[in-house]
């Protein structure tokens, strides 16, 4: 796990020295630092589809279904399909007690809010949503469901991506409650 795990030992996995690790990463942080950076910018590519789309409910299923396939595959194409499930609890988890930590989640995590209120309330204000709760709320409810099928890394457990499209659709319906007004 990342708290027990030293920089000898990621040099050791990595297959490098230490001198070359520390040439690019000061310590374990930085290296979280540098995998949530491009994870925040593989997060904008898929939210940015999602603005695109004239049907909120349906862009938000792909957006789920797109981060999930996403965490649950192996970044590095070298080791078990589900590491960047097992980098992301390994994460999460640290973020509950190590401040720096929490603060790099908190970039991604603010990304993904701000972009996610951007557009419900785009479509709050074109009248094609009339959600259950403040806007807030409702992205952070989406959020932790998405955050759960990744935590149980559904796809490991031989739970077809497809088969998550009638959960996410249910939910996101029963909290945005799309009004069926077209644009």
């Amino acid at each position: 796990g990342f708290r027990g795990a030293s920089m000898n030992d990621i040099c050791s996995e990595a297959g490098m020295s230490p001198g070359t690790l520390y040439r690019y990463f000061s310590s374990k942080e930085a290296i979280i630092e540098h995998i949530c950076a491009q994870h925040r910018r593989e997060s904008a590519e898929i939210l940015d589809r999602m603005s695109s789309s004239n049907d909120i409910i349906e862009a938000v299923v792909k957006v789920g279904i797109e981060h999930v396939r996403h965490m649950s595959m192996d970044m590095s194409n070298n080791g078990p399909a589900d590491a960047s499930a097992r980098l992301f609890i390994e994460v999460r988890a640290e973020a509950t007690r190590n401040d720096a930590v929490a603060a790099i989640c908190e970039l991604h995590e603010g990304m993904m809010r701000e972009r996610l209120i951007a557009a419900f309330t785009a479509a709050k204000e074109a009248g094609l949503i009339d959600p259950v709760v403040e806007l807030e709320l409702a992205v952070a409810t989406l959020a932790a469901m998405g955050e759960g099928v990744i935590l149980r890394n559904f796809p490991a457990q031989g739970v077809p991506l497809e088969a998550l499209d009638p959960v996410f659709r249910a939910l996101a319906t029963a909290v945005l409650r799309p009004t069926n007004k077209q644009l």
